[in-house]
């Protein structure tokens, strides 16, 4: 299971938001006690989406509905640590 840290005080970015139903359902890799990934926290107006193992600020979306809205919102992306625990 992976544990997030947001870094603190870290600044936010607009993230990219791209459509690829081929992620439908797809999860977090597995890791090793300890093993840290670098990645991002997803944050919109009204509060947190999501969080991903990724190295650049992209949202990826699966649905034509959920891209559309996410594209209309000010999505911000936060660097993040996550740290896996067994």
């Amino acid at each position: 299971m992976w544990q997030i840290e947001d870094i603190s005080g870290a600044v936010g970015v607009v993230a990219t938001i791209l459509l690829d139903a081929s992620q439908f359902g797809k999860g977090l890799p597995e890791g090793f006690e300890g093993q840290k990934e670098s990645g991002f926290s997803f944050f919109e107006p009204n509060g947190y989406i999501t969080s991903r193992i990724t190295d650049k600020p992209v949202l990826t979306a699966v649905t034509e509905s959920q891209f559309k809205k996410w594209k209309e919102k000010n999505i911000i992306a936060k660097p993040a640590v996550f740290i896996y625990k067994a």
